[in-house]
């Protein structure tokens, strides 16, 4: 059995500290003598405290005084606004972005450990883990942005100069030119250059350009994008839309023709302020959401690589996901199908010639829709590592005053509702796409860059006691030696969610006992 193990450093039950920058994968006890137990180090995590956010800008705006942030989220708006500035959607910049946080959470993680790596496995622990992020972040923007290498290397320079000289750094500088340039060639040939033909149809039901400007659909080859945590485009299609004479689709028909019409809609004042929020920014809201709450309640720099990697991943493939099914499905826009109700074969729906939305914006097929998948699944990864309580503040360009959210999952909410408010798409194409975005993040949490098994223990009369901690999908046995060569599984396991307690009850009649966390 091929069996990777995740020790890295030895302690006593007696009290030492693990080492910070160790994998906190191995425990050794030796058996004091005349002293039945030491003290037990516990693995439980501090209580989450309520956060609160505050988020302005021309698209957001911090206006809290905040710690200097770390080079992982520095980099996050460096990257962002380069490509930004470059990419003419937020679909293509997802990808970059998703490059660039896998770069850096691959080269931190070479040197801190801790964390299953997505692509490599390496181990430079006498380097910079500062200085490898932010080459490695400079190596893949570069390639991205060419035409920005002066105002990149402006910040690579800025970034470096924190940073003192000395071996540590020079190594930091050449692990993460290295894995830049892997993860550049890794997504060399990811079909994000491919060119696919997309011809529309006048059935009923289908896409097609919509008035006034009829402008084609966008990125029709996005959904064959090779994916970062999923296995294919499709793993977690939305169900077919509801069918054309059915109460969903009359629902929402009504509902979108009534609250999202440009002139004489029924829209609430409440209801028209939202119209006015971040219905086509939810990339940026995400990311501006994980470096505040990361402010408010700092992570190391190796949690925070990896909490901006997973974001960046599902970010990316929450586009790659949705095109496929929004390409698969091929629904009609809320315009055409309000325009053309008389062909839908419900005789509910009324044929509104004049229809207009009052935003006009989403020039894909309509179902699920893709914005509001982005933001779920966007903040289902900030809730696995927040928490979902907490207080937003948000004011958005041309929002004519701040908002505040109890939590993420409510930004997510809100943002359906402004959908449907703008008249740019059904209900059920909003929920559908929330579900499909969670889905796939939680995918993404227990599975990929999940921590390395973590162990403590206590001796207790004559006995040893071992708690260990995993998460998500992680397989692992706790084995058991006396002289560090020779291992041997240990049994008797108690397993309570993610925590295995597990007695020995020969610990006492060995001189030396050391145990270790190995994964299957």
């Amino acid at each position: 059995m091929n069996t990777k193990t995740s020790i890295v450093e030895l302690g006593t039950a007696a009290g030492r500290e693990e080492n910070e920058r160790a994998r906190r994968a191995a425990f050794t006890m030796h058996r004091p003598a005349n002293k039945p137990a030491a003290s037990e180090r516990s693995l439980a995590k501090p209580q989450r405290s309520w956060l609160k956010l505050t988020l302005l800008s021309a698209a957001f705006l911090l206006t809290a005084a905040l710690p200097r942030a770390d080079v992982i989220s520095d980099w996050n708006k460096t990257s962002f606004d380069t490509m930004a500035a470059n990419f003419p959607d937020h679909i293509q910049i997802t990808r970059g972005m998703a490059m660039m946080h896998v770069a850096q959470f691959e080269a931190v993680n070479a040197v801190v450990g801790g964390y299953t790596p997505y692509l490599l496995t390496l181990s430079a622990p006498n380097a910079s883990a500062e200085a490898a992020a932010t080459q490695a972040a400079f190596v893949v923007m570069t390639n991205q942005v060419p035409g920005a290498v002066s105002p990149l290397r402006g910040a690579l320079n800025r970034s470096l100069q924190t940073i003192p000289d000395g071996p540590a750094k020079a190594s930091g500088i050449t692990l993460g030119q290295h894995v830049g340039e892997v993860v550049v060639l890794l997504r060399a040939s990811d079909a994000s250059r491919i060119t696919v033909p997309y011809t529309p149809t006048l059935a009923p039901g289908k896409w097609r350009p919509m008035p006034p400007n009829f402008t084609p659909a966008i990125l029709p080859h996005w959904r064959y994008v090779t994916p970062w945590t999923m296995s294919r485009s499709s793993q977690f299609r939305s169900p077919p839309p509801p069918a054309l004479n059915s109460d969903i689709y009359t629902r929402d028909f009504k509902e979108t023709r009534d609250y999202g019409s440009a002139t004489g809609s029924k829209r609430t004042p409440e209801q028209a302020e939202l119209t006015k929020g971040f219905h086509n920014q939810p990339v940026e809201l995400v990311d501006w959401m994980a470096r505040a709450a990361m402010a408010l309640r700092p992570l190391t720099l190796i949690e925070s690589a990896r909490m901006f990697a997973l974001v960046s991943m599902v970010q990316a493939d929450s586009f790659v996901g949705s095109l496929e099914a929004c390409y698969s499905y091929n629904y009609w826009s809320v315009i055409t199908a309000i325009r053309e109700a008389d062909t839908d074969g419900n005789d509910d729906t009324e044929k509104v010639a004049t229809w207009s939305p009052l935003a006009n914006i989403n020039y894909v097929p309509e179902y699920p829709n893709l914005w509001v998948a982005n933001l779920g699944a966007g903040a289902e990864v900030l809730t696995s590592i927040f928490g979902d309580d907490l207080t937003i503040t948000i004011l958005s360009s041309g929002s004519p005053r701040p908002r505040t959210y109890a939590r993420f999952s409510d930004v997510v909410t809100e943002l359906g509702n402004t959908a449907v408010y703008s008249g740019f798409s059904f209900r059920n194409a909003c929920e559908a796409g929330e579900q499909r975005g969670r889905a796939m993040a939680r995918h993404a949490v227990e599975n990929l860059l999940t921590p390395t098994p973590k162990l403590a223990g206590q001796l207790q009369a004559g006995e040893f006691r071992l708690t260990t901690k995993t998460r998500g999908s992680l397989a692992q046995r706790i084995e058991y030696s006396g002289d560090l060569l020779n291992w041997i599984p240990l049994t008797n396991y108690l397993s309570t969610d993610f925590t295995l307690q597990i007695l020995d009850r020969d610990a006492a009649s060995a001189d030396h006992r050391f145990y270790r966390a190995a994964l299957e």
